[in-house]
């Protein structure tokens, strides 16, 4: 935790607050969720699965600090596509 807390605040210099804020609650929700949902998914269908929707959760993270980053631009697109 403690060597995130400058990867976190560097993503975007002009609004760290806001970024640690939205962190956080990423984290907080993040925990409690995946406690519950890979506990009910590993009981039914076993370990692949819970690993393979970690995985996927953690590329949804990094699209997203991409997209925070300005770095690419997916959500206009994404936005499009459920017009």
């Amino acid at each position: 935790m403690v060597s995130l807390l400058p990867l976190m605040t560097e993503s975007v210099p002009q609004a760290r607050a806001t970024v640690m804020a939205a962190n956080l609650v990423g984290f907080g929700i993040g925990r409690s969720l995946g406690a519950f949902l890979s506990t009910f998914i590993y009981l039914r269908l076993g370990f692949l699965p819970v690993t393979l929707i970690a995985v996927l959760f953690n590329v949804l993270a990094m699209l997203a600090l991409a997209e925070v980053q300005k770095k690419i631009v997916l959500l206009p697109h994404m936005i499009a596509w459920f017009k």
